[in-house]
């Protein structure tokens, strides 16, 4: 019996001392010697496992396993921001850990298409903050550059200030719409203003890359004919800020179209004089290369669908069957 309990004792004993060990060993930095920190980037949606994978490649931690260890013990529910972290093999784990946990030195900011200047500065400075970002320089940096604020994923430092975000912003949308030149061809009768405005109202009135193709091309019949536009977009644009709605695209009374404003395309023809907001890739690409058609109406029904007509008389007959 003593021996059957002295194999025990020494079977415990030697349990603990290869636990001891492995804990020892996984607290231990990958590299004894000091490393400039690598910039690891968290993409959205990656997992805590994909993370701890992409340690263990990178040789920042010993074993992916032995880091969602220690992060479960550190914190069962812990989520990790997707962004930048400056992380080195010759931290320790529990450096990396801690460093995981308070966030990444960047953040990854989605700024849709369609939305206005002060949407964006909204969305901005709620993720960003205001140490750095400042909301009203944003906008005042950003007064005549409606439309030209490419809507992406960006990837902003934590202290990136209005001016940065603008020069970023404005990058990318000079990439973007050479790019598109490229693939759809020079505008024939449109300046890059006249591109973005059309653009920022096809963006606004249509849902998918093909209703904002067809869109366009009306829209360019009706300019072609010198026939007003009579877009509703453009009517919530020049109506502002709702403050009961609290929204900036409430939709308009038959009393509104009638306001006084130059963004008003029911009693002024031709096209606003700047754009409505910022439109995306496909969009811009509506009005490069439309679908060619001889409608001069369209309407939206109650899901979403858009439904064409050459005629007025038709037009008013696709009100009757789907909006009434």
């Amino acid at each position: 019996m003593k021996k059957i309990v002295c194999g025990l004792i020494g079977i415990i004993g030697i349990g603990a001392a290869v636990v001891t060990l492995f804990f020892a060993w996984i607290l231990q930095p990958v590299s004894v010697k000091t490393v400039p920190p690598n910039s690891i980037v968290v993409a959205k949606g990656q997992t805590i496992n994909g993370i701890a994978r992409q340690l263990e490649d990178d040789h920042i931690v010993h074993s992916q396993y032995s880091l969602r260890l220690l992060l479960f013990l550190k914190d069962p529910h812990a989520v990790l921001q997707t962004g930048t972290y400056d992380l080195s093999p010759s931290m320790r784990p529990q450096e990396i850990i801690t460093l995981l946990l308070d966030g990444p030195q960047d953040m990854w900011i989605t700024l849709p298409e369609g939305w206005r200047r002060e949407e964006m500065a909204q969305r901005l400075s709620s993720q960003l903050g205001t140490k750095y970002f400042d909301p009203a320089q944003f906008l005042s940096l950003t007064k005549n550059d409606e439309g030209m604020l490419f809507p992406d994923t960006y990837l902003f430092p934590k202290s990136a200030t209005a001016q940065y975000v603008v020069d970023t912003m404005e990058s990318n949308f000079k990439k973007r719409y050479q790019k598109l030149i490229i693939q759809n061809g020079a505008p024939l009768q449109f300046t890059q203003n006249e591109v973005l405005t059309l653009a920022s109202i096809v963006n606004r009135e249509g849902t998918n890359a093909s209703d904002m193709r067809m869109i366009a091309g009306v829209l360019i019949n009706r300019l072609n004919k010198g026939m007003a536009l009579q877009t509703d977009a453009s009517i919530q644009y020049a109506l502002g800020y709702d403050p009961v709605q609290k929204t900036w695209w409430q939709q308009p009374t038959a009393k509104d179209l009638s306001i006084d404003s130059p963004f008003n395309t029911y009693i002024h023809k031709g096209l606003p004089p700047s754009p409505i907001c910022d439109p995306g890739e496909d969009a811009i690409a509506a009005v490069l290369a439309p679908t060619q058609s001889d409608y001069l109406f369209y309407i939206a029904d109650h899901q979403g669908v858009v439904h064409f007509a050459k005629t007025l008389e038709e037009h008013d007959a696709l009100i009757q069957k789907y909006l009434k």
